[in-house]
């Protein structure tokens, strides 16, 4: 029999940055994540990460990476507007005209160093520059307060609540936005 948990998300919607945000880190490089380059992330994530990587960029979606030294410390993804609604991830429904920042990470090394921040911005700036009007979200799950402060610090505010269920270990994904 497949296990059912329930998984509580929180969602947030860039408003436009603060003046506090920054906008760029000393040393911190950021560069696009192609089909060609999936292969990077191996620094910290794994061969499995890499794969999912390069069909994410096959698909359209939109990935940087923030180098510090050549070495990859961080990643994030955005998928691009759309005038459709559409499913990401296996549980999030986009509706027209919105973006979702995912798959975000920085490695344990380099945590506190507002490289989080910076992806997170960045990739608003690209989905913005798609679709000047487009709806910018990224989700976390309700528990992950470091993920939701390294959010806020990046210029987002809290917009709604996901209740998502998975059956067995990893998918299908249901997901049902709350207010």
């Amino acid at each position: 029999m497949k296990r059912i948990r329930l998984v509580k998300y929180r969602v947030f919607e860039w408003r436009d940055a603060p003046e506090k945000v920054t906008t760029s880190l000393r040393g911190v490089e950021l560069s696009p994540i192609t089909p060609g380059n999936s292969e990077c992330v191996q620094d910290f994530r794994g061969p499995a990460v890499a794969r999912r990587f390069a069909n994410m960029a096959d698909s359209g979606q939109i990935g940087l990476y923030a180098r510090i030294n050549g070495r990859v410390v961080g990643h994030g993804w955005v998928t691009a507007p759309s005038d459709r609604r559409r499913r990401v991830n296996g549980y999030f429904d986009l509706e027209p005209h919105e973006a979702l920042i995912h798959f975000c990470a920085v490695d344990p090394e380099y945590r506190g160093h507002r490289i989080f921040g910076l992806l997170l911005h960045e990739l608003a700036r690209v989905a913005r520059s798609k679709d000047l009007n487009a709806k910018v979200l990224v989700d976390t799950e309700s528990e992950n307060s470091a993920s939701i402060k390294g959010i806020e610090a990046a210029g987002f505010n809290p917009s709604f609540d996901l209740v998502v269920w998975r059956v067995g270990r990893w998918a299908p994904y249901r997901g049902r936005r709350v207010q």
